[in-house]
């Protein structure tokens, strides 16, 4: 009997099937409505996303402006719902950025207004209440049906007033960088259609919901970098580890949306460590090279490709891309498109790519890491972007009690130079929420943290470093003992993005 289960639950995971709607919508019919110019970004990355998660393209809709009308995506998840299995263990994830309203634009005696949320469509017609997408009304009957078919499911929004959209973040400050992506009009309310009265229990058995903003706020998108800013720390968050649980997801978002409010809903029947996204990593262990996205011929990049894989793939999963600049080159993170640095020869690219490997090594995943930065007159908003040569202190937290195991931390700056922070001397037992003093050591650029939980103690301690500064001398050939020895270990790991800025 043991065995057929085990044969039953082989075949499920082999067979099963993922399903996607996503819609972005930058443009509307409606001349009343702003026009956006990040929504159509976001949705096109969280699709690469899904993909780099394992989905085919064929099976995932994506309704971009003209094709975002109302009736498309409600036939999108008429389509969706006819092909879930739930015996074979599908998946399904609905994604929507644009603008959204509120029915509580308009004045009138019932509390229950504000228990759903609008969506508008690429066509709306502001006098017509059945153009607006009135998630309580249109979407959740569809979500409803979709639940009972699924293993698991996601529904994320990037709009306005977007909390109850399963049935916007305190917004900052209006500024020539952010545009809210709300509309400001009147909806004509029709008492006979709306369903107002639903119950505020969670609906969903496998489904979890995201949304931008609370039932009364705004979203917003930035201008500069034509991205919503929760889809941006979103995106952050699915790449910042190769498995994503429901709790590192939520850890995450916490640290990187503090400026903001979100809505994070989860059934009970949803286990904390659900797997949500599950990357395709290659296997760095044994193989460690990086894999970059290019359009530069392979010819010209020379003897840099025995320290990257050079795919030209964009559904692939590059951690960065490498682009011509000027006389140079420049190399940008993924998928949030900060520039790492600029550099003006191969040399000096060669020498951070061959430090950026250690960067790049996975561990194991079973244990939850995060690390908190901090300096003196921070703030929680400050987390990522800390003032060159500061004194840091990095809190390192740990979902389980590791006290006994050696810890790890590397730094690297956006010169290529690498710096051991721990060891110093001498291995000190990890132990939960523990504190570790650092500096950011980069000119201007970016620097990485690298941590590393070790469940023995390894050889690290040999590598010659200057006390002072804690730079790894002879980086070229010592690079590769640090490598070497992390291979004959098994580790835990994380790693995060400190973006040094000149204040």
């Amino acid at each position: 009997m043991r065995v057929l289960l085990l044969i039953i639950s082989l075949m499920v995971t082999l067979y099963a099937k993922n399903f996607a709607v996503i819609v972005g919508i930058n443009k509307y019919i409606e001349p009343n409505v702003t026009t956006l110019e990040g929504a159509c970004n976001d949705a096109k990355i969280f699709r690469e996303i899904l993909i780099q998660n394992g989905f085919k393209s064929e099976n995932i809709t994506l309704l971009l402006d003209e094709n975002a009308t109302k009736k498309a995506i409600l036939s999108a998840l008429v389509e969706v719902e006819k092909k879930l299995k739930r015996a074979r263990g599908d998946k399904f994830f609905y994604f929507h950025a644009g603008h959204g309203s509120k029915l509580t634009d308009i004045k009138v005696p019932d509390n229950n207004l504000n228990k759903t949320a609008v969506l508008l469509p690429h066509d709306v017609n502001k006098s017509d209440i059945y153009s607006f997408i009135i998630t309580q009304n249109d979407l959740a009957p569809h979500f409803q049906k979709i639940d009972k078919k699924i293993k698991y499911g996601m529904l994320i929004f990037d709009s306005c007033y977007s909390q109850f959209a399963y049935r916007d973040i305190t917004s900052v400050e209006e500024g020539e960088h952010f545009r809210s992506r709300y509309y400001t009009g009147k909806i004509p309310i029709d008492k006979n259609f709306h369903l107002l009265g639903g119950s505020l229990k969670y609906p969903y058995h496998h489904l979890l919901s995201l949304a931008s903003s609370d039932a009364y706020t705004t979203s917003k998108e930035d201008r500069d970098k034509k991205r919503g800013v929760f889809s941006m720390a979103l995106d952050y968050c699915i790449q910042e580890s190769s498995i994503i649980t429901n709790a590192s997801l939520k850890m995450c978002l916490d640290r990187k949306y503090t400026k903001q409010v979100y809505v994070f809903k989860k059934p009970d029947e949803i286990n904390e460590r659900e797997t949500i996204f599950s990357l395709y990593q290659k296997s760095l262990v044994n193989k460690t090279k990086v894999q970059i996205h290019t359009t530069i011929p392979l010819s010209r990049l020379g003897r840099l490709t025995d320290l990257a894989t050079f795919v030209r793939d964009k559904d692939g999963l590059n951690d960065l891309e490498l682009l011509e600049d000027g006389k140079g080159y420049k190399l940008i993170s993924f998928p949030d498109r900060i520039i790492i640095n600029r550099f003006s020869s191969i040399e000096q690219l060669r020498r951070y790519l061959s430090n950026y490997r250690l960067i790049y090594l996975k561990g194991k995943r079973d244990v939850l890491l995060d690390v908190d930065v901090t300096y003196e007159g921070s703030k929680a908003s400050d987390n990522d972007f800390i003032p060159i040569n500061q004194k840091i202190k990095m809190k390192i937290i740990a979902s389980e009690d590791l006290k006994g195991k050696k810890i790890a931390i590397f730094s690297l700056n956006a010169k290529g130079k690498l710096f051991m922070i721990e060891p110093y001397r001498v291995y000190g037992d990890f132990e939960n929420g523990m504190t570790i003093g650092g500096e950011t050591t980069s000119d201007i650029g970016t620097d990485f943290l690298k941590v590393m939980i070790f469940d023995k103690e390894n050889g690290l301690i040999n590598i010659e470093v200057n006390e002072q500064t804690g730079e790894v001398l002879n980086d070229r050939k010592q690079i590769g003992i640090i490598l070497n020895e992390v291979q004959k270990n098994s580790f835990y790991g994380v790693v995060r993005r400190v973006i040094t800025i000149d204040k």
